[in-house]
């Protein structure tokens, strides 16, 4: 049970790492100055510079973060974010989902490889070395158009428009019941558990994309406010809008954990 938990938790903690991790290297590529990369949320274990950029260490264990210059407006001197060009911005934002998706395809490759994936066509048995990564692409499409379906699904139901299909429940899961569902996927074997990473994976990336302040998707609706007004709105009411929906999405996930998880679980 304790490695089973220590697993899920890396992996997880792991997928956080590698998303901010994309905008790390989509902010070095395009010359934007990175100040800091953390592993967990401050306060500070322990930090050492390399060149110019702090790598530390944090005491809360849930996520990591990437501190780029004038991310948060009132710097645009050449190189800072704010000063980058426009597409430059929105992919450096992208680097966080699009990792999300190329862990996904990485995983499901080996998945591929190893031991097949029964729901892609061609690729129900193990495939050559070579052959494997297009069934990590057309498994991880497959997922991708899965889950928008799923949430479609989920939406058309709670506003009473559509039944889900017979045997089909709409379940709300958090922190806890993600765990407990990895427990469950690890205990089925190592294939099983390699699914659902890059199912979490794809959801992720997916969810990171919506419109919401706090989220990638939000972040890239403020660029598109700023590309139509042609200037950046205030970087201090940003800020504001952003920590807002951030304390919203804890609650929810509070909400959720207390509702739906412990009951479940307990």
């Amino acid at each position: 049970m304790i490695i089973t938990i220590l697993v899920a938790f890396i992996s997880l903690m792991g997928l956080m790492i590698i998303h901010e991790f994309g905008h790390f290297i989509l902010a070095k590529k395009f010359g934007a100055d990175v100040e800091e990369f953390g592993v967990g949320y401050p306060p500070r274990i322990f930090a050492k510079k390399i060149g110019a950029v702090v790598y530390s260490l944090n005491l809360i264990p849930f996520g990591a973060f990437v501190n780029i210059k004038g991310e948060k407006g009132g710097i645009e001197d050449p190189h800072s974010f704010a000063g980058k060009p426009m597409l430059q911005r929105v992919l450096i934002v992208l680097g966080g989902v699009i990792s999300f998706w190329l862990v996904a395809i990485l995983l499901l490759s080996i998945v591929a490889g190893v031991w097949g994936l029964p729901f892609v066509r061609g690729f129900e048995t193990p495939s050559p070395w070579y052959q494997a990564p297009l069934g990590g692409i057309i498994g991880t499409a497959n997922l991708t158009i899965g889950v928008v379906q799923g949430w479609i699904m989920g939406v058309k139901s709670m506003l009473g428009v559509a039944q889900l299909p017979p045997g089909v429940e709409l379940e709300m899961m958090g922190p806890l019941g993600i765990f407990d569902l990895m427990r469950t996927y690890f205990a089925m074997g190592i294939n099983y558990y390699l699914f659902l990473v890059s199912l979490i994976s794809v959801a992720l990336a997916l969810a990171n994309l919506l419109p919401i302040p706090a989220l990638d998707g939000g972040k890239i609706v403020f660029l598109a406010i700023e590309a139509i007004r042609k200037k950046p709105l205030n970087h201090k009411l940003e800020a504001r809008i952003t920590g807002v929906f951030f304390a919203l999405l804890i609650i929810l996930m509070i909400f959720v954990t207390i509702n739906f998880d412990i009951p479940r679980l307990f």
